[in-house]
């Protein structure tokens, strides 16, 4: 998205009396419920035919065959390039016909409320990590001389700088690393219960399901407004019976969880190599990829969050074009989270782009999910 797009956006979109939502899937519903009580929602959009009918208190889920998608307004809540491609060829025009789920938040609520909403953060709190995965994308490898483990106090303090300048978060995720290996996770899942509660709608931790959570995690885990995704990368038999055993504890404690199996990774090349890309080719390669998520660490609002993890690592060093610093930010700048958020952007790049090939579909380099590194 560039300025010309916003602008188009912006004039379609304003004062909308009424949208329809495509996607009745785990992440569908979650945005459905954060938009409900706030919108006028016609119906829900979903491929699958099995869930045509459908209704869910009282919005009806259609399929787009079935319906006469030519007169709404669309926000795409799932696998946003695979629906635009449909839409587009049925003559439907990106940004005045539909839009993507974070640039509705997050327009919307600025350019009507001025209010900063997110469609989903992250924040790591460890890069620390069971597992050594090669082509892990927050490098993790590359921190196992010094890996970072922030205090309760440390991300107590970042959670406080977000929420004081952010109003909310619609899914904030907590990773590492793998999450469960720093102990004040319980405190931290209590302190955003007890003070932030109403600033976020989902809270994620996502594990690699390799270490049972003692009682003081399984009681903090235990609300209905967590969800525990766990990736599964389907490595050795001990890997896989660890990974079955800390499922049947969460499942077991009435933790919602969400297993991700069936991973696609794709092989970034850096920092193995550099791809050396041109500031043409990066821009491109930028909005190409454009990753569902932003970042938050070190009080610094990161539209990759990569590279954090990478200058963390000593890898890579970070441009001040890369983050919005909240430890410095204005009144006059809060305008900026919103446009780093819907990747609006009209001559820069996000500074790794240029060596780094992303997950989008220029990049086709597949490699095997979970490969460990010597």
């Amino acid at each position: 998205m560039n300025s010309n797009d916003l602008q188009i956006w912006k004039n379609s979109w304003i004062n909308v009396g009424q949208i329809s939502l495509w996607g009745y899937g785990q992440m569908g519903k979650i945005y459905l419920n954060a938009l409900r009580n706030q919108y006028d929602i016609k119906c829900i959009i979903d491929n699958d035919l099995s869930k045509n009918g459908l209704n869910d208190k009282g919005i009806p889920v259609v399929h787009p065959d079935l319906t006469d998608i030519r007169n709404q307004k669309i926000v795409i809540t799932t696998y946003y390039d695979q629906i635009k491609e449909q839409l587009t060829k049925q003559g439907l025009k990106e940004y005045v016909d539909f839009c993507d789920v974070r640039t509705f938040i997050s327009c919307i609520s600025w350019f009507e409320r001025k209010e900063i909403v997110l469609s989903k953060l992250h924040i790591s709190i460890t890069t620390a990590c069971t597992l050594n995965c090669k082509y892990c994308n927050m490098y993790t490898p590359f921190h196992k001389k010094a890996p970072i483990m922030y205090s309760f106090e440390q991300i107590k303090e970042q959670l406080d700088s977000l929420f004081g300048v952010v109003n909310k978060v619609i899914r904030l995720v907590l990773l590492g690393g793998e999450p469960l290996l720093n102990r004040d996770l319980y405190k931290v899942i209590d302190y955003l219960q007890s003070k932030y509660s109403k600033q976020f709608d989902m809270l994620e931790i996502v594990t690699n399901g390799t270490i049972i959570p003692d009682k003081s995690l399984i009681k903090a885990l235990q609300h209905p407004n967590i969800l525990v995704s766990m990736s599964d990368y389907n490595l050795s038999q001990s890997y896989k019976d660890e990974f079955l055993k800390v499922k049947d504890s969460l499942t077991g404690n009435d933790i919602n969880i969400m297993v991700n199996a069936n991973l696609e990774w794709k092989d970034f090349s850096f920092p193995y190599s550099n791809l050396n890309l041109s500031d043409e080719q990066a821009y491109i390669n930028m909005n190409k990829c454009n990753p569902p998520f932003r970042g938050f660490n070190d009080f610094k609002f990161y539209f990759c969050h990569i590279v954090w993890s990478a200058d963390k690592a000593g890898i890579y060093k970070e441009k001040p074009t890369d983050y919005i610093n909240f430890s410095t930010l204005t009144t006059e700048e809060k305008e900026k989270i919103v446009l780093m958020n819907i990747c609006c952007f009209d001559n820069c790049y996000n500074s790794l782009c240029n060596a780094c090939g992303g997950c989008s579909d220029l990049n086709n380099k597949f490699i095997s999910t979970g490969e460990q590194a010597l």
